[in-house]
């Protein structure tokens, strides 16, 4: 577990087990191609994709169990992280907390999401698939490369104003089977990739009960 704080807000990273990455990524498929008309989540979402789909009713009482285990007591080891690093106590009990219906994000070439932020209290996204021709256009393509801020396909979190001795922003190179939480409010947003490639990524929020 890493714990980020390159500004105000909390930012934990951690790694989802094989088993959540096998069940999200099996159901991402299986809704797409059984579910995608009733499950488009694309006007409830900020993000500029063809692509977006509800996890709605598609669990298994095991499989909701095993999701709600593990999310659940990562969002409960953020709190107590964020106690720690804050030296205030704003631990929540894992019992105390519930998950929104998660969504998948299928991110194409040309795609993005702009910045916004989420409902909740805690919010987080899971890398599940991400070919590594996008993270190579950050030093291979001449309209990246050379910038002084290459960017193709990050995740980037954005707090506070730019000042001396400071940073406002957090770039995130994903990675398959990361798992960034953080406050629901902290604004962020995902830059577009020129590769002809997919790259596919859960989302979902924590509420207190």
């Amino acid at each position: 577990m890493e714990m980020l704080r390159p500004f105000g807000p909390c930012v934990m990273k951690v790694k989802a087990s094989k088993e959540l990455i096998r069940l999200l990524l099996t159901k991402a498929v299986e809704v797409r191609t059984t579910k995608a008309k009733e499950n488009d989540h694309r006007n409830k979402l900020s993000g500029n994709l063809s692509e977006e789909y509800s996890y709605a009713d598609v669990f298994t009482d095991e499989q909701q169990e095993l999701l709600s285990n593990e999310i659940l007591g990562r969002a409960h080891g953020y709190t107590l992280a964020a106690s720690s690093l804050l030296s205030r106590p704003v631990t929540i009990p894992k019992s105390a907390l519930e998950i929104d219906t998660p969504w998948v994000n299928f991110m194409k070439q040309g795609e993005w999401n702009p910045r916004h932020y989420h409902t909740g209290l805690l919010s987080l996204v899971i890398f599940l698939k991400v070919p590594s021709e996008i993270a190579l256009e950050n030093y291979k393509e001449d309209s990246v490369k050379k910038s002084l801020q290459p960017t193709a396909g990050m995740l980037q979190f954005t707090y506070g104003e730019q000042c001396e001795f400071s940073s406002s922003t957090k770039n995130i190179i994903p990675v398959m089977g990361d798992m960034y939480l953080f406050p629901s409010s902290l604004h962020h947003q995902v830059y577009p990739f020129i590769s002809d490639a997919e790259r596919i990524s859960v989302s979902m929020n924590i509420n207190r009960k």
